[in-house]
C-alpha cells in the first residue's frame, strides 16, 4: 500500500487546488473536443476518440487521466446551402491524482454557421456532472490532521462554453471550462473549481500533394496559476502518418506520432521529457490515443483543414 507523508500530500493538494484542475493532454490537437465543445458534430461523420495519460512516471500520486469522446452531426433538413448545421457529443473523463479521484460525464451541443464553403464559425456548450472523491486510505501524516481523518465525496455540475472559427488552412478557438466554480463541499472552505480559459490556433502549410506541415498553439490560464503554453509542429503524410515535436513552457519537451490503419482507425503516442524541477524524481510522461472515424479519407490537396 502506498503511503503519502504530509509533505507529499500538501504538494499534491496544492497542485490540484491551485493549478490546472482540468487534465492536460499532449495530443490535444488530435482531439479538440477534449477542451472545446464547439467542435461537436463539425464534420458530417461520427468519431470516437480515447486518450490515456500517465504523468510523471515514477512519482507516487502523480496524475493519471483517461478520456473518451464521441461526436456526430444532428441530421436536419437544410433549406439553403449555407443553412446552420448542428452536432452533439458525449465526454467521459476520469482523473486520479494522489488521494483525489474525479469522474465526469457531460453532453455537448454545437451549432455551425458557414459563410462560404471554406469558412465557418461554431458555438458549443458542454453540460453534465462531476464526482470528486477524497480517500484517506493511503495517507499517513507526521502529525494528526483533521483534514485527512475521513474520506468524502461530492458532486458538482459541469458547464463549459466554446467558440471556433476555421478556414481551409487555419483555425482559432476559445473555450471556458468550470463556469460554475463549485465549492468542494466537505473538502475545505477554500477549495473550489476555478474558471479555465483555453485559446487555441493552428494552420496548415501544403508542401506538396503528399506532405503538409501543421503548427499548433494552445494557451491555458487558470485563476491563481501561471499561463501554460503548448506549442507543437507535426508533419502529416497523406493523413496516414503524422510525426511531430513540441514544448510546454517551463515544463517539458514533447515528441509524438500518429498512424492510421484500416482507414478508419488511428493510434497515437506521445512522450513528455520533463524539464522542470520535478525531473529529479520523474523524467517522462506517456500518453496514448485511439480513434475510430466514419469520415471518408480524401486526397490531401482536396482537404479542408485536416485538424478536425
Amino acid at each position: 500500500m502506498k503511503k503519502f507523508l504530509f509533505t507529499s500530500l500538501f504538494s499534491v493538494s496544492i497542485l490540484f487546488v491551485k493549478a490546472q484542475q482540468e487534465a492536460q493532454y499532449t495530443q490535444w490537437m488530435w482531439n479538440h473536443l477534449s477542451y472545446n465543445p464547439a467542435l461537436a458534430g463539425i464534420q458530417n461523420c461520427s468519431k470516437v476518440k480515447s486518450m490515456s495519460r500517465i504523468q510523471w512516471v515514477g512519482f507516487d500520486g502523480a496524475p493519471v487521466s483517461n478520456l473518451i469522446t464521441f461526436t456526430a452531426p444532428i441530421k436536419t433538413k437544410r433549406t439553403q446551402m449555407f443553412s446552420p448545421r448542428q452536432g452533439f457529443g458525449i465526454k467521459f473523463e476520469r482523473d486520479n491524482i494522489g488521494p483525489f479521484t474525479s469522474n465526469g460525464l457531460s453532453f455537448m451541443y454545437a451549432i455551425h454557421f458557414n459563410f462560404t464553403q471554406e469558412t465557418r464559425i461554431s458555438f458549443g456548450v458542454n453540460l453534465g456532472a462531476k464526482q470528486l472523491t477524497f480517500s484517506n486510505r493511503n495517507i499517513t501524516t507526521i502529525q494528526a490532521d483533521p483534514a485527512t481523518q475521513k474520506s468524502s465525496t461530492f458532486y458538482s455540475p459541469i458547464a463549459s462554453f466554446g467558440t471556433w472559427w476555421d478556414g481551409k488552412n487555419y483555425f482559432i478557438g476559445l473555450s471556458f471550462d468550470q463556469l460554475t466554480a463549485s465549492k468542494w463541499s466537505g473538502m475545505g472552505v477554500e477549495s473550489y473549481y476555478r474558471l479555465h480559459y483555453n485559446l487555441s490556433s493552428g494552420f496548415r502549410y501544403l508542401v506538396n500533394e503528399n506532405y503538409t506541415i501543421v503548427p499548433n498553439l494552445l494557451v491555458k490560464k487558470t485563476a491563481n496559476s501561471p499561463i501554460s503554453i503548448d506549442l507543437n509542429t507535426f508533419l502529416d503524410y497523406k493523413d496516414a502518418f503524422k510525426i511531430g515535436v513540441g514544448l510546454r513552457n517551463n515544463e517539458s519537451f514533447l515528441g509524438m506520432f500518429q498512424v492510421r490503419f484500416k482507414e478508419q482507425f488511428a493510434f497515437g503516442y506521445s512522450v513528455d521529457f520533463i524539464s522542470s524541477k520535478i525531473n529529479t524524481v520523474a523524467l517522462l510522461t506517456h500518453e496514448f490515443s485511439l480513434q475510430y472515424s466514419t469520415c471518408e479519407i480524401k486526397p490531401t490537396d482536396k482537404l479542408s483543414c485536416p485538424l478536425f
